[in-house]
């Protein structure tokens, strides 16, 4: 029974961390200690016990690894849904002067921009969502 709420405990805390921590850090251990936790009702052994939670843990790094490798971007930051509009087609509804910000419309937003190389876009030309800087879209002359 003490293993049983050792087990229970370490998911506890565990999913606590996770929760805290800004990237996925003990997201496999904790899933591990839920698993070893129901086994412990079946198999008393510690040494076993363990061995469960470090198959389990592993077995959850690489079953979730993929998934994550799709939600996380190259720069190890998580995706957001602001990177969907990268690549997004807008339009000017307020001129960009060089090396200054403007408004384009995207969708049926309006966002603040600027140009990824500094050069001006006028009003009512189009241009192409580069990246997400905040709350500014970094667009390119459409071509």
């Amino acid at each position: 029974m003490v293993l049983t709420l050792l087990w229970l405990g370490a998911a506890i805390v565990l999913g606590l961390i996770e929760a805290a921590a800004p990237a996925l850090v003990c997201l496999w251990f904790c899933l591990g200690a839920v698993i070893t936790f129901i086994a412990s009702f079946f198999v008393t052994e510690f040494w076993i016990q363990f061995i469960i939670f470090t198959v389990a843990s592993l077995i959850m790094l690489a079953a979730l690894r993929p998934f994550m490798k799709k939600r996380v971007n190259v720069k190890g930051e998580a995706a957001t849904n602001s990177d969907a509009y990268v690549g997004k087609d807008v339009v000017v509804t307020q001129a960009i002067p060089e090396g200054q910000k403007g408004r384009v419309r995207l969708g049926d937003v309006s966002w603040i921009a600027t140009t990824q190389d500094g050069s001006a876009l006028a009003t009512g030309s189009h241009a192409i969502v580069a990246s997400v800087d905040g709350t500014v879209l970094v667009v390119k002359a459409a071509e």
